[in-house]
């Protein structure tokens, strides 16, 4: 494969900008990693972008590849999940399971808070219809991150990611699927 004379900058810049995004916490390199990953992302959700005739290209590949595994590495250090913590068994992994999700940031937001006890059924209708597209453009996302990772890193990417939203979901909007 001839590799094209441009390719060298750009993965230098994507390298350049997640290490300023994420060692160095930059909000705007953070802000242009993750617009790149979304437009990147973008060529395969949706086919008639502009530029999705490049959506297989195996450069821009090397580009999503250079942000995803910089990233992973700041999540891994982040989270410092050891895998010889996590419980065996499902009553043990629940538990624990769901002691990583409550200690997320996400888990106590005020959003919640309204829903949970000030909401009318209105405002929970609104809340759905509009949480909808997201969590689906979400999951999509979370599995097109997870190609060409390392099996076992997926399976810690996946679990984490839908974990939270999946608990969200029922622990947090659960009572309101009823009425």
């Amino acid at each position: 494969m001839l590799i094209p004379s441009w390719i060298n900058p750009v993965l230098d810049l994507a390298t350049q900008s997640t290490r300023l995004a994420f060692e160095e916490q930059n909000k705007t390199a953070l802000l242009a990693v993750h617009r790149s990953l979304k437009t990147l992302y973008d060529l395969h959700l949706f086919p008639n972008v502009p530029g999705s005739v490049n959506q297989h290209n195996p450069f821009l590949g090397f580009v999503r590849r250079t942000i995803e595994d910089r990233w992973m590495v700041f999540e891994e250090q982040r989270i410092k999940v050891d895998p010889e913590d996590v419980p065996r068994n499902k009553k043990g992994f629940a538990s624990y399971f769901q002691d990583i999700v409550m200690s997320h940031p996400a888990a106590n937001n005020r959003l919640y808070e309204f829903l949970q006890h000030k909401a009318t059924k209105d405002h929970v209708t609104k809340f759905l219809l509009t949480e909808y597209p997201l969590n689906v453009r979400f999951f999509d996302i979370i599995v097109l991150s997870a190609l060409g990772v390392e099996q076992a890193k997926r399976a810690s990417l996946m679990i984490v990611s839908l974990g939270i939203v999946l608990y969200e979901i029922i622990e947090k909007k659960g009572d309101y699927f009823a009425t």
